[in-house]
């Protein structure tokens, strides 16, 4: 990846970094997608979250895209959750996604080797989830305006 990456729990940010992660999810979540849920949860800050950071250089001067990873059971099994995944709009098209998404996964596979990966997909973004070896487990649901669909990933 050409940017500048990061892992850092929330406590380990600082007031500026926490404040750009806020602005890109706030701005992409709640005000582009007219989406209207508590974006700022308790998730973010439990011990076992990790946000994976893109910035634009070690200098941190731009956030380019975040995605937040958690500890989540489903059906009683034991999982890490990726979530808020989100590029800044000038980023989208350009491969970032992509890159930022494979990061994570073989981050997430490399520190937690034996939880599957799930996350709740956008229902138009399943096929680009899909292409990372993430699969439909349950029905598509609706969320706060928009439609999710639950997807795992295993090992």
């Amino acid at each position: 990846m050409s940017h500048f990456v990061e892992v850092k729990q929330l406590k380990d940010m600082s007031a500026l970094e926490l404040h750009e992660v806020y602005k890109l999810r706030v701005g992409i979540f709640v005000n582009e997608q007219n989406t209207a849920y508590e974006e700022v949860d308790e998730i973010d800050a439990l011990e076992t979250t990790r946000h994976i950071l893109i910035w634009n250089s070690p200098e941190k001067k731009e956030i380019l895209g975040n995605i937040r990873v958690y500890e989540d059971e489903v059906e009683g099994k034991d999982v890490m959750r990726l979530g808020r995944v989100c590029v800044t709009e000038a980023e989208r098209g350009t491969g970032l996604s992509k890159e930022m998404m494979q990061y994570t996964i073989n981050w997430a596979d490399e520190t937690y080797p034996d939880k599957d990966l799930v996350l709740d997909a956008r229902t138009p973004l399943v096929g680009w989830y899909e292409k990372f070896g993430f699969r439909q487990i349950a029905p598509e649901y609706p969320f706060a305006d928009i439609t999710l669909t639950p997807m795992m990933k295993l090992h």
